[in-house]
């Protein structure tokens, strides 16, 4: 009930208790029990007559009391916390309404907000003023709320936070989620037999390291509680700060067990001996679920697949009881090309047909290489896997695949025609050995006395935007039409998926988020031109897993990536669709289509674009009414411009106003097609040209730091080494080698000192490069006693000292072309200082159209020191004699043009 407080009013002539009321904003009753002596005459059927007020009466007016405002007027709190450090915050200040009962600590809750798009959005709630950032918060505008009813962020209850880094390595927390991930599991969640748990791990300054994950399950035995190891893995902690893996919960003895639950508790160390985080998850049994192992579902229903366990392991009936796979020959390697042992052992074998399944382990997606049924003659039989190049092509030939020079092989092994499988444990295969496909645009120099190949196949995949993919891209396409509409139209369709693809890419073909760009160049008024392109995959790594907007070649939308992930038990995300090469995400184009089999429904090339920007025409006549301004106005605001630009702005989408995008592509590709077929060459081997016979050799003639950075700006520091570049939010950005000044296609790159080549090979990000381990390393450090390097700039960094007794390898980056093949890598083919590697250029996305071409040099103890961070890494600076970057062959390739990658 509100609480009142009284006025007095003194009544005038004429003045009536309605107009009082008015006077007062108080309702008339209430005036009439404030003040019982006004008399009032019933007239009957709820009707009265209020006798006439006396000028001069005097009235308590009853008048609500004001309360003040109540709740957390102010909080206190470390507004620049350490990532992984615990902080607590708590209120120093009440709003003076606020009742006393109310104003304990603990009725307070807290709100964390994060500000995104000039909005800030709400992350996360707590009973505790009690937080800890991770290093994913580094950099983000945020703010704390304590409130007592609602947050409020305009005032001393909100405190805004910068979360600043943490040098010190630590693992502070682990986070368990379903198959679903959408929130964190709680500590009593109840996980279903074969399904997966995730596990990701925040660290602090552990960006490479490794932290392995077991998985232990709990065991009462004699009274005592003890947890058994059941699985273990090791991954590496990403540059968000997190590692992530995952364990399937799929001990199917739980289907005869008399125990309805297991218990299993994960852990997690990281290297070097950090603290363990532990956290326990149940994996109940329930009757008729559907179960489901990784990516395979199993709907034939629970009481059959228990049948099935219990048939498997009697004693009467044929069982598979081990199989195991191992390098013949007592080799600690194997390669692509060779042999790999199967073996397998069980029960009443003899006669039964088994089949085995080889797979490369991609998780989460894992890819098939080959399959195969073989009739046991005895209950124990090995069996050769011939690892063919097929194999090797169907495990990926990415730079992402093969990033660390390997594939991991495993054998599911199970009887013919049953459902639970046996595997073995991995075998690493070297992919090093295998000559990898062409790079479009960045072939191998050719010479006189190289080989062109003939009967080129590329020329059977001759479709409409073919100069713009490469022959790899443009047979896939082919294939995918081949296999959803056949034999006789592949080509036709094939030629609209092209259309489609060039429509939704802005006509980059990017697998990644496509955003409107400054190319470099100007516009006669000194305005940037922009045009549109993929987001490199430095750019994508900064963004969260699910960002905003589509991605890729038919631009994937949250709700397809949930279908298809739903559908084929996948954990895709807009990240890892953006990562891909357009190759690889072909392979989700066509899951895509066969998703609710829409394909079926795709009639004419047309509908193919139908089928990706509005499903709803599919099969409708030219005049077909799409969207309506009125009657669906969302999308038609979604599709606007088709009726304005496109069409005749009658405030309709016909289905032929949605088409006509697609006829100008289809118009416009016919004159993109690809005039050259990469088709590769085969060089023919010559001795390198020593140019010097000296122990050192300059990496580039005439050595200087590039001037410019990538975007034209004159900023020299941001080609030297260390944490001396920016991103957009001012965080500081780690460059990995020195940046030298080099005109691509003219200027050579040189081996520094007498070497051995041990890589050649192409990356998407970084182009051609060349990796060179030195034979004497004291060499090396006589030249940098000759130099005396001093670093010049803020947050230049001196490296790591070098030791005689180092492995020590010369990385060379973004070459245009290169004077050796992957061969030579092979064969660790001796090189002399001062022999030619090749061409320097801007090849890879990292390099590509910016304004300063450069080779870019790392200086590493390691073979391939990605993601390994300052601690395998030294300032190629300390070597090289550096001379003036002031010149005006830098001024003259800045400007007016950038340069792109041949």
């Amino acid at each position: 009930m509100p609480e009142y407080t009284y006025i007095s009013h003194k009544v005038k002539k004429g003045e009536t208790l309605y107009g009082i009321s008015r006077q007062y904003t108080v309702e008339e009753h209430k005036i009439l029990q404030a003040n019982p002596e006004i008399k009032i005459t019933p007239k009957g059927k709820g009707k009265y007559e209020i006798a006439n007020l006396k000028e001069g009466q005097i009235l308590r007016i009853p008048q609500k009391k004001k309360i003040g405002k109540r709740g957390v007027k102010a909080i206190t709190g470390n507004t620049t916390p350490k990532a992984g450090i615990k902080e607590k915050y708590r209120v120093t200040e009440w709003y003076p309404g606020t009742p006393t009962e109310m104003k304990n600590p603990a009725n307070v809750k807290w709100a964390v907000y994060y500000k995104e798009k000039g909005k800030y959005i709400l992350k996360f709630k707590k009973e505790i003023g009690e937080f800890t950032f991770h290093e994913q918060a580094i950099g983000k505008d945020i703010k704390i709320v304590g409130y007592l009813y609602s947050p409020e962020l305009d005032n001393d209850s909100a405190l805004s936070v910068k979360v600043s880094p943490n040098q010190k390595p630590s693992l502070t927390s682990l986070t368990l989620y379903d198959v679903k991930k959408d929130k964190p599991l709680s500590q009593n969640a109840k996980l279903k037999l074969g399904q997966i748990l995730y596990v990701v791990a925040n660290t602090t300054g552990s960006v490479g390291k490794k932290i392995e994950f077991t998985l232990l399950k709990k065991e009462e035995k004699q009274g005592k509680t003890e947890y058994k190891t059941v699985t273990n893995t090791t991954e590496k902690v990403s540059t968000k700060g997190t590692a992530t893996t995952a364990f399937p919960l799929n001990d199917y003895k739980l289907l005869v067990n008399p125990i309805k639950k297991h218990e299993y508790k994960v852990k997690a160390q990281l290297e070097e001996g950090n603290a363990k985080k532990d956290k326990p998850k149940q994996q109940p049994k329930k009757e008729e679920s559907i179960i489901y192992k990784g990516t395979i579902f199993f709907k034939e229903g629970w009481n059959k697949f228990r049948e099935t366990y219990k048939k498997m392991t009697t004693s009467e009936e044929p069982q598979i009881q081990k199989v195991s796979l191992y390098i013949p020959g007592g080799k600690e390697k194997v390669s692509y090309g060779e042999i790999l042992k199967l073996k397998i052992e069980g029960k009443n074998l003899k006669g039964q047909s088994i089949e085995y399944t080889v797979y490369e382990d991609d998780w989460p997606l894992k890819d098939e290489l080959d399959s195969s049924i073989v009739q046991m003659k005895a209950d124990v039989q090995e069996l050769d896997i011939q690892l063919t190049k097929e194999m090797y092509k169907k495990g990926g030939t990415s730079w992402l695949e093969l990033a660390d020079g390997k594939h991991e092989i495993y054998v599911d092994v199970k009887l013919k025609g049953e459902i639970l499988a046996k595997s073995t444990k991995i075998i690493e295969v070297d992919t090093s050995t295998i000559k990898m496909e062409p790079i479009p645009g960045n072939r191998a120099v050719m010479t006189g006395e190289d080989k062109k190949i003939e009967n080129c196949l590329c020329k059977q995949y001759d479709l409409i935007w073919g100069a713009k993919v490469s022959c790899e891209f443009r047979k896939k396409v082919v294939k995918i039409c081949k296999e959803l509409w056949g034999e006789s139209r592949k080509i036709d369709m094939a030629n609209g998926l092209m259309a489609v693809m060039k429509v939704e890419t802005s006509g980059t073909f990017s697998p990644s988020k496509i955003e409107l760009k400054p190319t470099g160049k100007y516009r006669p008024n000194g305005q940037p031109k922009k045009d549109y392109r993929g987001l490199n995959r430095e750019e994508i790594l900064l963004l969260d897993e699910n960002f905003s907007g589509a991605v890729g070649l038919i631009q994937f939308t949250s709700i397809a990536i949930q279908d298809l992930n739903k559908k084929y038990s996948i954990s895709l995300t807009k990240r890892k669709l953006a990562l891909m090469t357009n190759v690889e995400q072909l392979d989700y184009v066509e899951k895509y289509f066969r998703l609710f089999d829409r394909y079926k429904k795709v009639k004419s090339p047309e509908d193919i674009y139908l089928i990706v920007f509005a499903p709803i025409g599919v099969g409708k006549d030219d005049d077909y009414v799409l969207y309506d301004k009125d009657t669906t106005k969302k999308e038609y605001e979604w599709n606007e411009s088709v009726d304005k630009k496109d069409g005749n702005n009658d405030g309709k989408i016909q289905r032929r106003e949605i088409l006509n995008r697609y006829y100008n592509s289809v118009k416009e590709g016919k004159g993109k097609k690809t005039t050259t077929f990469d088709c590769g060459v085969i060089p023919i081997k010559k001795e390198p040209n020593k140019e010097s016979s000296s122990k050192w050799h300059d990496p580039v003639d005439n050595p200087r730091l590039t001037k410019y950075n990538w975007d034209g700006n004159v900023k020299p520091s941001s080609a030297t080494y260390g944490w001396c570049r920016r991103y957009a939010n001012g965080n500081k950005k780690y460059h990995s080698g020195v940046d030298f000044f080099a005109i691509p296609g003219k200027d050579k790159v040189y081996s520094c000192l007498k070497g051995n080549i041990h890589q050649v090979r192409y990356s998407a990000s970084a182009g051609w490069i060349v990796r060179v381990k030195i034979q004497n390393v004291k060499d090396l450090l006589e030249q940098e006693r000759k130099v005396n390097y001093k670093t010049q700039y803020t947050d230049e960094l001196k490296g790591i000292d070098l030791k005689e007794t180092d492995n020590v390898y010369f990385i060379y980056m973004h070459l245009q072309s290169v004077f050796f093949t992957e061969k030579d890598g092979i064969n660790k083919t001796e090189v002399d200082a001062g022999t030619p590697l090749g061409y320097a250029g801007v090849s890879g996305s990292i390099a590509n159209k910016g304004h300063a071409p450069h080779l870019h040099l790392e200086i590493a103890t390691v073979l391939d020191a990605y993601k390994k961070g300052e601690g395998v890494r030294t300032n190629p600076a300390r070597f090289v004699k550096l001379n003036s970057y002031n010149t005006k062959d830098q001024d003259n390739e800045n400007k007016p043009h950038y340069h792109k990658g041949s």
